[in-house]
């Protein structure tokens, strides 16, 4: 009979959580939560873990309330060392997050609190936000305490492309792309198009696209349409001489309608539903003063273990 008493009061404490939280505010300027404790169980002493969602890198500032000093009612091997600690504070999923232990113990002799009132008051100078993910959402969902309000502080990582409000005025050459990859235009694909190519100074080329850069901008109804175009970095082989010879090409990375897409710490795959090329101009602008966008090039290193991929590419 006390054995089954014994599970009885066992599968109790596990069914009927000693310990409770209670969000009493959530805003973008504070989080208020108050930590409720009756403890019957020596784990009901551990200290509390909240996982906070911040705006920025700073920690925020903390006012905590102990209220309810309490005998326990059972021997405790918890220390009497009351207090808090900010623990783990990383980024999880674009999202800067830190964990707060708070211990329920009174420095007095066996007794705990019973209600612990905290208050966090955020840094809210921090800006570039986005919405969050699906897989962001999975993950954070049901992890970060103050979540409603923490979603809108999502970090936006990609890159900007600056848009080009005015093109220049120049000869546009339209061509298209039906995959990804490294592609290249020699000079003779250009010559028969451009009779006096050769007396063009290169560095003023430029290469454009649209503003997805060749996928469908969204599959949802009802979007914004723009009309902009992105230039893209570029390598013209030979351009040092200010000429467009026989033996230059011009080398350029493009996506085409459908492909895998890296998004965050994802690799997925999309389908264009609509387009089965990626349409791309290429500007030999009127102003050779004008100078293209190029590709970024880095020393390589002088120690370390140099690996040669080669290089495929695809001629427009």
């Amino acid at each position: 009979m006390i054995k089954y008493l014994t599970y009885l009061t066992l599968l109790s404490s596990i069914l009927f959580s000693s310990v409770s939280k209670q969000i009493i505010k959530n805003d973008s300027k504070s989080f208020i939560i108050e930590i409720n404790i009756d403890a019957l169980t020596e784990s009901d002493l551990y200290p509390t873990s909240l996982l906070l969602g911040l705006p920025t890198e700073k920690l925020p500032k903390i006012k905590i309330d102990y209220r309810n000093e309490s005998p326990i009612p059972f021997r405790s091997a918890q220390s009497n060392d009351e207090g808090f600690k900010w623990v783990n504070q990383q980024k999880l999923k674009n999202l800067e997050t830190a964990t707060l232990l708070v211990s329920p113990m009174s420095s007095s002799s066996n007794k705990y609190y019973k209600n612990i009132n905290i208050k966090f008051n955020f840094d809210d100078s921090g800006t570039n936000y986005r919405q969050p993910n699906k897989s962001e959402i999975e993950l954070l969902n049901n992890r970060i305490m103050n979540w409603d309000i923490a979603k809108d502080w999502v970090i936006d990582n990609k890159k900007r492309n600056s848009r080009i409000s005015t093109l220049p005025s120049g000869r546009w050459l339209k061509f298209s792309l039906a995959k990804d990859g490294i592609n290249s235009i020699p000079f003779s694909s250009i010559s028969p198009l451009i009779t006096d190519i050769a007396e063009l100074n290169p560095r003023s080329f430029s290469i454009f696209m649209t503003n997805e850069l060749g996928r469908s901008r969204t599959q949802e109804f009802n979007q914004p349409m723009t009309d902009n175009l992105i230039e893209i970095s570029i390598m013209v082989t030979g351009e040092e001489d200010e000429t467009f010879d026989n033996n230059d090409k011009i080398i350029f990375y493009g996506r085409g309608p459908s492909g895998f897409d890296v998004s965050e710490d994802e690799i997925l795959w999309h389908q264009n539903l609509y387009f089965n090329s990626n349409i791309c101009w290429l500007l030999i602008p009127d102003d050779s003063q004008r100078l293209g966008k190029r590709i970024q090039q880095i020393q390589q290193p002088n120690s370390g273990t140099l690996i040669d991929y080669g290089i495929v590419s695809s001629s427009c």
